[in-house]
């Protein structure tokens, strides 16, 4: 059997909920030894969601495939004693505690380390570990609202949407793992471990993408905020209405050429007002209005 890539590393697990386990899944499917510890007697706060009937929570399977699991009190000596003794068999302590949390139950890094020297903490938060907001306690869509993205989205005239779907904890997931990565490269270099800071507040002011920087740069004068179905700088790029549906087009810069022969309208290539980006961003209600007229010739747009 070949070996995954992580083969033979050791993971203690201290996450709930989605941010921190999809961190430790991401090891898990690389082979790496993980064991869940759980805060009982009810364990992660998500086994009872998502549930079908009476079968077991699909949120909790998702994330926690592929790992070890056991429940211990966090509230009794012996429980935080035992995992103090796993710390000394592990190469990374992933927590997703408020913080203050790990260091009040004795596990800070300087505590840890003194467990197990090289040991790599990884600590995902909604609002990072230093800082005014650190001691706040915090969501997905908390960080994701005090980020600013959450009113990147929706109509313009409408109070912004909050979209279903696990972006900020996913991402902060992925980026810790990424974090863990490089600190386990800078162990095998050095061997020295580590303290890994993931806040969902840093993650996700990376969705912002091009809007700081058209506010920073325009000293104010643009101001980017949400366009609907639209996007707000390039043109055609959005979803479009048509038969029985709706499809997403992309067909800005080199694709409007593109788009224009899927058309057949070759007269739109270098039309004076849809010849260039800027043009076509100008003029972009005249341009959706031909594109939509010609989604509907189709009987659906799939």
């Amino acid at each position: 059997m070949t070996p995954h890539v992580l083969s033979g590393l050791k993971v203690l697990d201290l996450t709930r909920a989605l941010a921190g386990p999809s961190c430790t899944r991401m090891f898990a499917e690389m082979g790496a030894d993980v064991i869940k510890v759980e805060a009982g007697p009810g364990g992660d706060m998500v086994r009872g969601m998502s549930k079908i009937g009476s079968e077991r929570s699909l949120y909790y399977i998702q994330q926690n495939l592929n790992k070890k699991s056991v429940c211990v009190n966090f509230h009794d000596p012996a429980g935080l004693a035992l995992v103090k003794e796993l710390v000394a068999h592990v190469d990374v302590v992933v927590e997703n505690y408020k913080p203050g949390v790990m260091a009040n139950m004795g596990m800070s890094y300087d505590e840890l380390k003194q467990i197990k020297p090289d040991i790599i903490l990884c600590s995902i938060s909604a609002l990072g570990q230093r800082g005014p907001l650190s001691s706040k306690p915090g969501y997905d869509y908390i960080a994701q609202a005090y980020s600013g993205v959450t009113s990147m989205i929706g109509d313009p005239d409408e109070p912004p949407y909050i979209p279903c779907v696990g972006l900020g904890d996913i991402s902060t997931g992925i980026t810790a793992s990424v974090g863990v990565l490089a600190a386990l490269r800078h162990r095998d270099q050095t061997g020295k471990g580590q303290h890994v800071d993931i806040g969902l507040l840093d993650v996700y002011y990376q969705y912002h993408e091009v809007n700081v920087h058209q506010a920073s740069a325009s000293n104010g004068k643009i101001k980017p905020t949400r366009t609907g179905r639209h996007v707000s700088y390039v043109a055609p790029a959005g979803i479009f209405q048509g038969t029985g549906g709706s499809a997403m087009i992309m067909g800005f810069l080199h694709h409007w050429k593109d788009l224009c022969a899927a058309m057949e309208r070759p007269d739109l290539v270098e039309h004076e007002i849809f010849g260039n980006d800027a043009k076509r961003l100008e003029h972009r209600d005249e341009m959706i209005e031909i594109i939509e007229n010609w989604l509907q010739t189709f009987p659906d747009v799939d």
